[in-house]
This record gives C-alpha cells, structure tokens and sequence, in this order.
C-alpha cells in the first residue's frame, strides 16, 4: 500500500488573485503558441509563467526559460501572490469539463506520496 502524508500546499492569495479563471492554465504538452501568448495576456500572474515559460533566442544555462520560472516562484512568494497555507492538509480536487459533447468529471486526490522502485508495483509511474 502507498504511503501517504499531507503537505503545505503552494495557493494563490484570493486576496490579490480575485479571479482564478485568469491564473490557470492547462499542462504544457497541449499548449500552443498562440494560445501560451492568450495566457500571457490574461493575468502577469498566470501559471503559464512557470508551468511553460517563454523560451528566448537569447536563452543560455543561466537565463532559461527554467530558471525564469523559478524566479517567478520566487518574486510571488515574496509579494504573497503565492502562499503556503497554514498547515499541511490532503487536496482533494474535481474537475468538471466537457469531452464531445458529454459531461464528465474527474476526482483527483494530491498527497506527498513515499516513493516506491517500479517492481513493487505500489506506485506507477503516472501517478
């Protein structure tokens, strides 16, 4: 059985993010280009920033789109945009979308989870 603990989660202060609509953003790998620029658009505070940063003809080992993304990090828990909360909690989430035309819905549950080798079977790696 996997081994399971809460954690300080990392969350927007609703105080200074009212509208959460404009600071999401989906994972990387179905993020166009034109639609990674709609997002910048959107919010200075969009998680795009750091989930799928610009990259820059001018990048380099130092200045990466990677390291900007860390800096991001950095520069919202300083000005609190980005909070930890108070004390360590499972997150449970659901996810309502539409997919051809049919409602559905996904429950997610995120926890820090003790890290098993792939024989064990406990934990696949997609999880």
């Amino acid at each position: 059985m996997a081994e399971i603990r809460p954690f300080r989660g990392v969350v927007y202060d609703q105080r200074r993010v009212r509208d959460l609509s404009q600071v999401i953003c989906p994972p990387y790998d179905v993020i166009s280009p034109q639609f990674q620029e709609d997002l910048y658009r959107r919010s200075e505070y969009n998680f795009v920033r750091i989930e799928y940063n610009r990259e820059s003809p001018q990048d380099s080992a130092v200045d990466n789109r990677y390291t900007r993304s860390a800096a991001n990090i950095q520069s919202w828990l300083e000005k609190g945009v980005l909070q930890f909360q108070a004390s360590p909690a499972l997150y449970f989430h659901q996810h309502f979308f539409n997919c051809q035309g049919q409602a559905s819905k996904r429950n997610n549950l995120i926890v820090r989870l003790k890290l098993e080798d792939w024989e064990t079977k406990v934990v696949r790696p997609h999880e």
